[in-house]
């Protein structure tokens, strides 16, 4: 226990960082405070062995020292002085007392003074140190001539004094010069290094907590919108039985709730890419132009909102996703400015060709790769610093309560790094914030060939003979699988009201059986069921019904990419979905309308 106290007394004597990785201004405030220290220490013991030999001056030199240490005690242990003037100062008391030192022993404290460039080197960064070098050689300069003025270098004869110690000083300076730059230069590059480290770190851990939450939600994901779809279909089936108005108006509340769970349930997996939206080739620049109107509706009339726009831009995308990451981040810079009454919010965008030192700053970013930058700015209130880390979190907000769920960025972030992209923030307090997205661009002519070949094999190869002709609800066998009971009853209920024949089973084991048993028109799927998923037996029914149609329902939001290939001719539905979206979907596979697969 005591050695533990001694250590963390030490510790908080030279104000060692906690952590290794920590920023370089903690690790050269330590220096500063071990150098200093050591002066300290090593000036007392001096002082106490000059006062026990009788050597010229003592007094004077003992005065000296005092005065020397005494200043830089202060310089050590003042609270309110900065960093940057802490160092400046310690280095300007070095100097000073070099000063007396070469008047007393001469040239013998050159070393003294190559020490002040690296140490400006070490605490203050390479401009400062260069600085000092032509400084240090002024002064030695001057120095020299005032307290020697007939120095002569030794066997050189024909010189004067003046030209010996302009030999002197550039010899200093040339030795001062070479090692402050190589210390200067390797310390700035340590510190660039350990920046981007950090950044790196910084951008890992973000990762780190969005992929959990994302865990989090794609595990409850399932169960939470089946609960949903439970809701919605009974909320629907009561309110096109319920004559009364004000019934039917609760109705629809809960019919929004369901809704709005639903959302926020989407925006959670997007946080671990488990939402698997339609992507295609999109012009960025038509996208955002159209747009305009609405973003320009959500600044007030004292907010100047400005869009540059460039010839084009294309990316591989969705358009959903884009116009919420846009609203999003037009709607906090307006909401930034608010408080101010009046300012302007800006968008820009911008290439930025491969190998721009730009995308170095996002680690995540393939560099090989161009890319388009959308900027948004506002010069509002301004970001604080300790919130800048936690920004993308999901549910952290600064917001009032219940003025914002804290999910707005965090689902900007899933969105643009599941288009391998990537989002830099930078901002003041109360002068500005600005938010630049990366988004990588792609081959107009490859995007649009794999487009094609995506919609090609996205259309059915073969139509099965019960849908050669369009059959009445009556004249359709629809075979419904779910394990969930209530989802499994509440849908029979919903498909028999439009006059479907309908056979419900709980499990894919059941619905083989079923199938074997007879033919049927429309397969209706859950994707995860205990044991056996709607994969495995939608593979199982195209076995015996090549061109059977299918809509795979899923509380989850994805289908694993590998299965993607089994979802020809079907239709995938999220949970909880509407009785509207549901016909809606059966009508176009049954009758072959666009967009049946």
């Amino acid at each position: 226990m005591f050695q533990q106290n001694i250590k963390r007394w030490f510790k908080s004597l030279l104000l060692l960082p906690a952590e290794e990785n920590a920023s370089l201004l903690l690790w050269r405030t330590s220096i500063l405070r071990m150098l200093m220290l050591a002066t300290l220490l090593s000036g007392v013991v001096t002082m106490v062995l000059m006062a026990l030999f009788p050597l010229p001056n003592r007094n004077l030199i003992l005065a000296v020292d005092a005065i020397a240490l005494s200043a830089l005690s202060f310089v050590t242990f003042y609270r309110p002085l900065s960093y940057t003037r802490r160092a400046q100062l310690s280095l300007l008391v070095f100097f000073v007392f070099w000063v007396w030192l070469f008047a007393e022993i001469g040239i013998v404290s050159l070393n003294y003074l190559l020490a002040i460039p690296l140490f400006a080197a070490l605490l203050l960064g390479l401009r400062t140190a260069i600085m000092s070098v032509p400084v240090s050689m002024l002064a030695l300069f001057v120095s020299g001539l005032v307290y020697f003025p007939d120095l002569i270098i030794a066997d050189a004869a024909g010189l004067s004094s003046l030209q010996s110690w302009l030999i002197i000083v550039l010899n200093f300076g040339f030795t001062a010069a070479v090692i402050t730059a190589a210390s200067g230069l390797l310390i700035s590059r340590m510190e660039a290094a350990l920046l981007l480290s950090q950044k790196a770190l910084r951008s890992q851990r973000q990762n780190e907590k969005l992929q959990a939450v994302g865990t989090l939600a794609s595990g409850v994901a399932h169960d939470f919108n089946n609960i949903l779809m439970i809701m919605v279909a009974l909320s629907e089936s009561l309110r096109e039985r319920s004559p009364d108005k004000q019934t039917r108006d609760s109705l629809d509340q809960i019919l929004l709730s369901a809704e709005r769970g639903r959302d926020i349930v989407r925006q959670l997996l997007t946080f671990s890419r488990q939402a698997v939206p339609e992507r295609r080739v999109l012009d960025l620049v038509a996208l955002i132009h159209e747009m305009e109107p609405l973003l320009r509706a959500q600044a007030p009339a004292k907010v100047h909102f400005r869009i540059s726009y460039i010839d084009n831009a294309v990316i591989v995308g969705s358009a959903a996703e884009i116009q919420q990451v846009m609203m999003n981040l037009v709607g906090n810079a307006v909401l930034a400015i608010k408080p101010k009454g009046s300012g302007n919010v800006e968008v820009r965008l911008c290439k930025v060709p491969a190998g721009d030192p730009r995308l170095l700053s996002l680690p995540d970013l393939d560099a090989s790769r161009d890319f388009v930058t959308i900027t948004i700015r506002d010069d509002g209130t301004g970001i604080e610093t300790r919130n800048l880390p936690r920004l993308f979190e999901p549910f952290f907000t600064t917001r009032e309560p219940g003025q914002g769920t804290g999910l707005g960025l965090a689902s900007c972030h899933g969105i643009i790094t599941s288009l391998e992209g990537g989002i830099n923030v930078e901002s003041q307090v109360g002068q500005y914030s600005e938010f630049v997205v990366y988004l990588p661009l792609c081959a107009v002519a490859a995007a649009s060939d794999a487009t094609d070949e995506q919609s090609s094999t996205a259309q059915p190869e073969v139509r099965s003979e019960l849908a050669d002709q369009v059959k009445s609800p009556a004249q359709t066998s629809i075979l419904l699988v779910d394990d969930e009971p209530m989802i499994l009853q509440t849908s029979r209920g919903l498909l028999e009201s439009a006059g479907y024949k309908v056979t419900s089973v709980k499990s894919a084991a059941d619905a083989k059986q079923a199938l074997e048993a007879s033919a049927f028109d429309l397969l209706i799927t859950d994707y995860s069921m205990p044991r056996e998923n709607g994969m495995s037996l939608i593979l199982y029914a195209r076995n015996i019904y090549p061109a059977l149609p299918v809509i795979l329902t899923t509380g989850l939001g994805h289908v694993e990419e590998t299965e993607l290939e089994l979802m020809a001719h079907a239709i995938m539905l999220n949970k909880p979905y509407k009785k509207a979206d549901l016909l809606l979907a059966m009508k176009r596979l049954l009758t072959g309308a666009p967009g049946s697969a």
